[in-house]
């Protein structure tokens, strides 16, 4: 009944913002008269109802995962390991066809909106007790020990997200949303599932190689069906050998960078911008 609950919920508010576009399309077509500064507040109001709805469906995809939990002391057992990578990936995935879908613009002011609310809802934590404890009934079978007192994953994840989309070229930044997505949590599958030799703090040879066969498989994957699609000029002159051997180096190199939250990096954060600072080598190495 509480997930059908919640399902009606999301539908009910998304009606409204269809309705409320509709009739904003409507106004401006009936009447010609309409100012520019008018339809500049409408636009505007548009692109809070879509940033706000973006927010919404990255939350409410988290606070669905709860749903599948049958473990209720779920932080000490494997269950948690699984439905964090579920929670990194699909996170990752509604952000990615996010960021695809709409423009450049609403998809770098989506995602500043996003990293600042977790942002403030971290503060307003530290402020206020009761809400404090609201927070941990909901979401706490997400969050690390680290992460029930300090910021979350997704603070993280989504400045990683706006500042490769505000400093790269879009396909770029799109990569290295992929990469994060993947990578990450299965380099920590195969690190828990396949033992190996660790050669750095946290690091596994099984979870490396597994980051960098999964990110390449993905990488040729997104540019068969998006990049050739949109024509990417920087690709022209690369070969699927050349991409693919990239791609795998690339996402290791990524995944083993410096992420100590001594230093307050987070991988979360480092990874998307590392596989940006890399690609963006790349391309520039096989332009010259």
């Amino acid at each position: 009944m509480q997930v059908s609950y919640q399902i009606e919920k999301f539908k009910y508010i998304y009606q409204l913002i269809l309705i409320f576009q509709i009739n904003i399309i409507k106004l401006i077509i009936s009447n010609k008269q309409v100012n520019s500064q008018l339809v500049s507040q409408l636009v505007f109001q548009k692109m809070i109802l879509e940033i706000l709805g973006m927010i919404a469906l990255v939350v409410g995809f988290n606070y669905s995962l709860k749903f599948i939990k049958r473990n209720d002391d779920v932080q000490n057992s494997n269950e948690f390991h699984l439905i964090r990578r579920i929670q990194h990936l699909g996170s990752g995935l509604v952000i990615l066809i996010i960021a695809i879908l709409v423009s450049d613009t609403l998809a770098l002011y989506g995602s500043l909106c996003g990293f600042l609310y977790f942002l403030c809802v971290h503060i307003l934590r530290k402020k206020n007790e009761r809400f404090n404890q609201m927070y941990l009934n909901t979401f706490k079978f997400l969050l690390r020990p680290h992460e029930i007192e300090g910021l979350p994953g997704a603070f993280f994840f989504l400045l990683g997200v706006f500042l490769s989309l505000a400093i790269f070229d879009k396909p770029i930044a799109l990569i290295g949303i992929l990469f994060l997505s993947f990578g990450d949590p299965f380099a920590s599958l195969c690190g828990i599932y396949f033992k190996s030799l660790q050669f750095m703090e946290g690091k596994s040879i099984s979870g490396t190689l597994g980051c960098g066969i999964i990110c390449t498989i993905c990488g040729v994957i997104f540019r068969l069906v998006y990049l050739d699609y949109l024509h990417y000029q920087r690709l022209d002159n690369t070969s699927y050998l050349h991409y693919s051997i990239a791609c795998f180096l690339i996402s290791i190199l990524a995944e083993i960078g410096p992420n100590s939250r001594k230093y307050y990096f987070d991988d979360n954060l480092t990874i998307p911008i590392y596989t940006c600072i890399l690609f963006e080598l790349f391309f520039r190495i096989t332009l010259s």
